[in-house]
C-alpha cells in the first residue's frame, strides 16, 4: 500500500468537511510532505459563468474536488510534474469511501502535469495510478 504523509490525510480529511455536497470530496495536491494545494467539491450556484447563464443553464453546477485543487495551486505548473494528488472521500460514518478520479479529472490532472494519483478506496488502502 502507498504511503501518503499523515499531513496530507488530515488536510484532505479536513478539506472534505467544506463541502457542501452529499459525497463529502477532497483532493491535496503534494510534494513529499509539502502541501502545495487543497481543493474540495462543491456545488456552485447560480452559475458565475455568463456563458453558462446565457445558454440557459441557471441550475447549479458541480466543481469536483481535484479540479478546485488544481486551479486553487499558485505555484508555477512545471512545478506540479514531481507532485502527487491524493483523492479522498469522507462518508456520513465518518470512514473513507471511493475517490478514485472520474475519466474527466484524470485528462484535467494529466494536463496538468501531476505524476502521481492516489485515493481513498471503501475498504480504508490507499489505490494508485501513475
Amino acid at each position: 500500500m502507498p504511503k501518503i504523509p499523515l499531513n496530507v490525510i488530515e488536510a484532505a480529511k479536513v478539506e472534505s468537511l467544506r463541502s457542501n455536497m452529499q459525497q463529502q470530496m477532497a483532493a491535496v495536491i503534494f510534494q513529499d510532505k509539502n502541501i502545495l494545494s487543497v481543493g474540495h467539491n462543491r456545488l456552485v450556484s447560480p452559475s458565475p459563468n455568463p456563458q453558462l447563464q446565457y445558454l440557459g443553464v441557471p441550475y447549479p453546477y458541480s466543481i469536483h474536488a481535484e479540479v478546485d485543487c488544481i486551479i486553487n495551486y499558485e505555484g508555477h505548473r512545471k512545478d506540479l510534474r514531481f507532485a502527487s494528488i491524493f483523492v479522498y472521500r469522507q462518508k456520513k460514518d465518518k470512514t473513507c469511501g471511493l475517490a478514485k478520479p472520474c475519466n474527466c479529472c484524470k485528462k484535467v490532472i494529466r494536463a496538468a502535469g501531476i505524476s502521481k494519483v492516489y485515493w481513498t478506496e471503501n475498504d480504508g488502502d490507499i489505490g494508485t495510478f501513475i
